[in-house]
Protein backbone atom coordinates (compact mmCIF):
# COMPACT_ATOMS: atom_id res chain seq x y z
CA UNK A 1 0.00 0.00 0.00
CA UNK A 2 1.37 3.91 -1.05
CA UNK A 3 1.60 5.93 1.50
CA UNK A 4 0.50 8.97 -0.61
CA UNK A 5 1.03 11.84 2.60
CA UNK A 6 4.52 10.53 3.11
CA UNK A 7 4.98 10.84 -0.53
CA UNK A 8 3.82 14.13 -0.93
CA UNK A 9 5.01 15.68 2.44
CA UNK A 10 8.51 14.33 1.24
CA UNK A 11 8.33 16.16 -2.54
CA UNK A 12 7.35 19.38 -0.98
CA UNK A 13 4.11 19.29 -2.99
CA UNK A 14 1.59 21.57 -0.64
CA UNK A 15 4.50 24.42 -0.55
CA UNK A 16 3.67 24.65 -4.59
CA UNK A 17 2.01 27.40 -5.88
CA UNK A 18 -2.40 26.62 -5.97
CA UNK A 19 -1.76 23.44 -4.44
CA UNK A 20 -4.54 23.19 -1.84
CA UNK A 21 -4.33 19.65 -1.24
CA UNK A 22 -4.61 15.56 -1.94
CA UNK A 23 -6.17 12.36 -1.80
CA UNK A 24 -5.17 10.08 0.67
CA UNK A 25 -5.31 7.06 -1.30
CA UNK A 26 -4.19 6.30 -5.17
CA UNK A 27 -7.02 7.65 -7.60
CA UNK A 28 -7.67 6.57 -11.18
CA UNK A 29 -6.18 9.79 -13.79
CA UNK A 30 -8.68 11.86 -14.97
CA UNK A 31 -7.97 13.25 -18.86
CA UNK A 32 -9.83 15.58 -20.91
CA UNK A 33 -13.11 14.65 -18.53
CA UNK A 34 -12.54 10.83 -19.25
CA UNK A 35 -11.12 8.48 -16.48
CA UNK A 36 -8.22 6.48 -17.04
CA UNK A 37 -7.43 2.68 -15.81
CA UNK A 38 -3.88 4.77 -14.67
CA UNK A 39 -3.49 4.60 -10.44
CA UNK A 40 -1.80 8.33 -9.58
CA UNK A 41 -1.61 10.77 -7.03
CA UNK A 42 -4.36 13.22 -7.04
CA UNK A 43 -3.41 16.83 -6.48
CA UNK A 44 -6.10 19.57 -5.79
CA UNK A 45 -5.52 22.94 -6.89
CA UNK A 46 -7.72 26.21 -7.00
CA UNK A 47 -6.51 27.09 -10.29
CA UNK A 48 -4.14 25.58 -12.95
CA UNK A 49 -2.22 27.07 -15.07
CA UNK A 50 -0.37 26.69 -18.09
CA UNK A 51 3.12 25.31 -17.70
CA UNK A 52 4.97 28.63 -19.35
CA UNK A 53 3.25 30.69 -16.72
CA UNK A 54 4.99 29.07 -13.52
CA UNK A 55 8.90 28.59 -12.93
CA UNK A 56 10.58 25.18 -13.19
CA UNK A 57 10.38 25.10 -9.66
CA UNK A 58 6.94 25.54 -9.26
CA UNK A 59 5.56 22.89 -11.36
CA UNK A 60 4.21 19.94 -9.76
CA UNK A 61 6.24 16.91 -10.98
CA UNK A 62 4.39 14.61 -13.82
CA UNK A 63 5.33 11.83 -11.07
CA UNK A 64 6.67 10.95 -7.91
CA UNK A 65 8.65 8.31 -6.99
CA UNK A 66 6.89 6.42 -9.89
CA UNK A 67 3.58 7.34 -9.62
CA UNK A 68 1.93 9.75 -12.28
CA UNK A 69 0.36 12.78 -10.89
CA UNK A 70 -3.21 14.26 -11.45
CA UNK A 71 -3.82 17.66 -11.16
CA UNK A 72 -7.71 18.42 -10.35
CA UNK A 73 -8.66 22.36 -10.29
CA UNK A 74 -11.39 22.43 -8.20
CA UNK A 75 -11.22 26.29 -6.93
CA UNK A 76 -11.15 28.07 -3.69
CA UNK A 77 -12.36 26.47 -0.44
CA UNK A 78 -14.49 27.52 2.32
CA UNK A 79 -15.36 26.63 5.62
CA UNK A 80 -18.56 24.78 6.00
CA UNK A 81 -18.93 25.03 9.68
CA UNK A 82 -20.26 28.52 9.17
CA UNK A 83 -23.22 27.75 7.30
CA UNK A 84 -23.84 24.50 9.18
CA UNK A 85 -24.16 26.48 12.31
CA UNK A 86 -26.91 28.83 11.01
CA UNK A 87 -29.10 25.84 9.97
CA UNK A 88 -28.55 23.37 12.80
Amino acid sequence: MVDVKKLVEKHGVMKLPNVIGYSNALQWKIKGGRVLPIKSIRIYVTRKLPREKLRKDELIPEEIEGIPTDVVEIGRLRALAVYAQRYR
